[in-house]
């Protein structure tokens, strides 16, 4: 049976982030799929647990926020430098820096603008 490839989703609105980061994933984590939702629902009809990961706006994540804690361990908020209210701490795992074929010096924790860091990496 063939291992399927991890997937990661992006949610934004704005059509030039989403495929800008795209861009910098499918560079960064060549292993993994790379799916662009403009919105919830078309993400929330993709099967959402599919997804190893979602970067998702702040504007979205606030908007379903019920959703996305549930998930935290998966979600990775795009705030523009600045960080949501609730929101404080995101971790880019090792475990999924492995399934990515990603090194592992890209496993951190830390301030949510540390994503900027780890897209630019490599």
């Amino acid at each position: 049976m063939m291992q399927q490839r991890p997937v990661i989703a992006i949610l934004t609105a704005n059509v030039l982030v989403g495929v800008g980061l795209r861009s910098i994933l499918e560079k960064a984590a060549p292993a993994a799929d790379v799916e662009l939702f403009g919105n919830f629902q078309e993400f929330a009809e993709a099967d959402p647990e599919r997804f190893i990961h979602y970067f998702v706006t702040a504007q979205l994540f606030a908007a379903h926020n019920a959703f996305f804690r549930a998930r935290s361990h998966r979600t990775i908020v795009l705030a523009n430098g600045q960080t949501p209210a609730g929101v404080h701490c995101t971790f880019w795992h090792s475990s999924a820096c492995s399934r990515l074929n990603a090194p592992r010096s890209w496993a951190f924790a830390g301030s949510i603008r540390r994503v900027h860091t780890l897209c630019s990496l490599r």
